[in-house]
């Protein structure tokens, strides 16, 4: 186990695994699956992005121009009545 939770829903918190120290001594696995976002981590992401504003705005790992062009009108210009990046 990589880590665990601990604590109640909505009031938890993330333990890493201490057993293992180090690559060498880890035999385990970490698997990434490709899945949709769901509407509140969408909407969360753009309160952020509105709340820090910044003049320039980098994105990492986006799906593409009209995905980002969408978020940009329909998220913060649109449901969160920010200013879109131009």
């Amino acid at each position: 186990m990589l880590f665990k939770t601990v604590g109640r829903p909505g009031d938890a918190d993330f333990r890493v695994n201490v057993f293992a120290k180090g690559r060498a001594k880890w035999a385990g696995w970490a698997e990434l699956v490709r899945d949709d976002l769901d509407w509140d981590a969408v909407k969360n992401t753009g309160r952020v992005v509105a709340e820090v504003d910044a003049d320039i705005l980098l994105t990492v790992e986006a799906e593409d121009r009209l995905t980002l062009d969408r978020f940009n009108r329909h998220v913060l210009g649109g449901l969160l009545g920010k200013r879109p990046y131009p």
